[in-house]
């Protein structure tokens, strides 16, 4: 980005919260054009360059056909500029940029252009990047992000990575009765010892489970009193980025600067709540955070986990449900047993339990998040559509 304008710099600033714009790497040049065909002359173009000129007609286009000349067939600009002029629009087009926007900048309309600008990219992207978090202890999140992982390897076209990334109380190596290697736990020391990690390396230290599940589970110790390191989280959302992976992602409840930042960049946000007063308060907590680092166009999934636990006072559903939509609501019931089974067989759930509701929640739930699961419309649905109609 090639700015000098304060007003302008701060708007493109704020840009870097757009989930699209973030998951670019953003990079700010002093001065104006002539500085950037400098730069540009020894450095790679990057894939977008967002520039700043208050010059008139004829030296700006001069300007852009000298930034053509260093930069690569790929690379896309967009022009900041003063004049709300369509012929200087339609001859800037005509030297090859995407875009003309004019001062004092509107955020939404910059975040709209770089959007434009990268739709095809996003639409080839065939990765994605799901992110489970639990709202209070022991609502069962790992277990939700364990099953839909499940389901999403046993129906999806991509292979799915389950990344545990709870340092005290990860549980995906247990509960598969993985015996093998913590890849997290290894990533985390060569990240310590500034050795070189990758996505090869990823690759390698996770177990896999199947031709279509690969695990990267964590050993977790109670003196770990830190977040992943950046170089890890960079690492693990690149390879979803950039492959044909869907990353799973099993995270702690705090809320670090490294878990801000994966939710941010999320396709999907699943929460997991218990239908109780207190999950009630800490789901609209978590919606109005998520709608501050998200944006409010991306709504989480909701999960609400061991409903009808006897003894309990629980909310109504609608009081949830009204906040994200029918579309984004599942519920599981109360049932410590079959749960309790599964870890002792070291399988999930959705693969130990005889009970129609889970696979139908977990592919459910799975189909929601991208796994091409096609799912049927349940009878009782189908059958009050029909009776309504009647009525």
């Amino acid at each position: 980005m090639i700015a000098s304008d304060s007003g302008t710099i701060d708007t493109l600033e704020t840009l870097r919260r757009d989930r699209v714009a973030a998951r670019q790497k953003w990079t700010f040049v002093k001065g104006g054009l002539p500085e950037a065909v400098n730069r540009y002359k020894s450095h790679p173009s990057p894939d977008l360059i967002i520039f700043q000129s208050d010059d008139d007609r004829e030296n700006l286009q001069q300007h852009v056909a000298a930034l053509a000349q260093v930069s690569d067939n790929q690379t896309r600009a967009i022009v900041i500029g003063r004049e709300n002029d369509v012929g200087l629009f339609r001859m800037l087009q005509q030297s090859g940029v995407s875009d003309y926007l004019t001062r004092p900048l509107d955020a939404g309309l910059v975040a709209d252009a770089i959007r434009a600008n990268f739709s095809d990219l996003e639409h080839q992207r065939k990765a994605r990047i799901s992110a489970f978090i639990g709202l209070s202890g022991g609502c069962g999140s790992s277990s939700m992000a364990q099953n839909v992982a499940v389901a999403l390897g046993e129906k999806s076209t991509k292979t799915v990575m389950l990344a545990d990334c709870d340092l005290q109380g990860g549980t995906v190596k247990l509960n598969f009765d993985h015996q093998g290697t913590a890849g997290i736990n290894e990533l985390i020391r060569r990240a310590d010892r500034a050795d070189h990690v990758d996505a090869t390396l990823i690759e390698r230290l996770a177990f896999r489970r199947s031709d279509t599940l690969h695990l990267l589970t964590c050993e977790p110790h109670l003196e770990f009193d830190r977040d992943l390191p950046e170089a890890v989280v960079d690492h693990l959302l690149g390879l979803a980025m950039h492959s044909h992976y869907h990353l799973v992602l099993d995270l702690p409840r705090h809320l670090s600067p490294q878990i801000r930042n994966i939710l941010r960049l999320a396709d999907d946000v699943v929460l997991t709540v218990p239908p109780d007063l207190v999950g009630l308060r800490n789901f609209r907590l978590a919606l109005e955070h998520l709608s501050d680092i998200r944006g409010k166009n991306h709504p989480p999934l909701l999960i609400l986990n061991e409903k009808g636990m006897k003894g309990r006072a629980e909310v109504p559903v609608s009081e949830f449900v009204k906040a994200v939509g029918e579309t984004r609501f599942f519920s599981l019931p109360f049932d410590p047993r079959g749960f309790s089974d599964a870890i002792t067989k070291g399988s999930p759930l959705f693969e130990t339990s005889k009970k129609a509701v889970y696979r139908r929640v977990f592919n459910g739930i799975a189909q929601q998040l991208g796994g091409g699961v096609a799912m049927p419309e349940p009878l009782g649905a189908r059958l009050w559509r029909t009776l309504k109609k009647w009525w």
